[in-house]
């Protein structure tokens, strides 16, 4: 009876929001026959609101052909010189993304913008002459298109830090973990501090494999407004796999503390639980590649594939993340665009 009560007023409270509109969120979760269930904060419900995020994937590991960055591309190669964000927004309004989800430091550390923290950087490129920040030009282009801005920026660097993959940034050496993690929440105030007159721009963050350094600080005075994913400050979750779809039922309620675990997934749905953490399925185009090559195109996804997606993911109450991946040149590819364009998505 309680199970059948929840979807009932979960039900209610979506439709009254709906009909409601933003300016009367509060009134709606307010209802009193939601009194002791999970309910969704304001910045949750408008998260949610989106249904489809474009993620972008480009990196080194992009003119390796590799998904992860083996270190073996000199920086005087990384040059994207056609690269074109304003391209990128289109490609994303053309099937209706509400934000883009920007991928700044993969895995093998390489910043996308300028940055203090690290020579391995867009810096020491030749792409505009060592004076392009990729990370700016998006947000401008993103603006223009009326676009939100997410950003991943992962919590290792093995190669410089020795923080291995899937550690959520916890140096192999001890010594050196208060000092990476000055570092590391340096780089996070270098890219929110940005839009610190704009606090609903960042509308997501990723920690990809959770983050075990303190940001909580860092996130509250630039990013107050955003949804995280993964880590201590996790106000969405994962879907658990990388297929796009969500498992039914697909509950947006769970415990609070596996939610703080920072590593809930779908598996920790529960209608009874105490918080509420929408679930966002990930999904690249090429699949099970997220980064670009020529001879990853055979992998592409067919419109079927997608609109199957589309009906797993958001269907299910989910969020959509669709990866895109601009080739080395700094573009999304024609036979790409054209997938996105006409998926039975829009």
């Amino acid at each position: 009876m309680r199970r059948a009560k929840f979807v009932f007023v979960v039900l209610l409270l979506f439709g009254a929001m709906a009909v409601a509109g933003d300016s009367d969120y509060q009134m709606a979760v307010n209802d009193p026959e939601a009194a002791n269930l999970a309910r969704p904060s304001e910045a949750q419900y408008l998260y949610h609101e989106q249904e489809r995020i474009m993620f972008i994937h480009l990196s080194p590991a992009t003119w390796q052909g590799n998904e992860w960055d083996n270190w073996s591309t000199p920086l005087e190669r990384i040059d994207p010189a056609k690269l074109d964000t304003d391209q990128w927004c289109r490609v994303a309004r053309s099937w209706d993304a509400k934000t883009i989800l920007y991928v700044a430091k993969h895995v093998g550390g390489f910043c996308w913008w300028q940055t203090k923290t690290s020579p391995y950087s867009i810096k020491n490129t030749p792409y505009k002459v060592g004076k392009g920040d990729v990370l700016n030009e998006l947000a401008v282009s993103c603006k223009k298109f009326g676009l939100k801005l997410g950003i991943y920026i992962y919590p290792c660097d093995r190669e410089y830090w020795g923080t291995p993959v899937g550690s959520g940034g916890r140096t192999n050496d001890p010594s050196k973990q208060t000092q990476y993690n000055k570092m590391f929440r340096q780089q996070y105030i270098e890219v929110l501090s940005r839009f610190k007159d704009d606090p609903g721009f960042i509308n997501e963050l990723w920690f990809d494999g959770s983050c075990i350094i303190p940001l909580s600080d860092i996130i509250e005075k630039y990013a107050p407004n955003a949804a995280v994913l993964q880590s201590p400050d996790a106000t969405i979750r994962w879907c658990g796999t990388e297929s796009g779809k969500l498992g039914y039922p697909a509950w947006n309620s769970l415990a609070e503390k596996d939610l703080r675990t920072g590593l809930a997934t779908q598996a920790h749905g529960n209608p009874d639980g105490d918080a509420w953490a929408p679930l966002e399925a990930d999904v690249p185009l090429l699949s099970h590649h997220w980064m670009w090559s020529s001879n990853k195109v055979k992998y592409r996804k067919s419109l079927d594939q997608l609109l199957e997606i589309y009906y797993k993911s958001v269907g299910r109450g989910g969020v959509l993340l669709l990866n895109a991946a601009p080739n080395t040149d700094g573009v999304i590819p024609e036979g790409d665009m054209k997938m996105y364009s006409g998926s039975a998505m829009n």
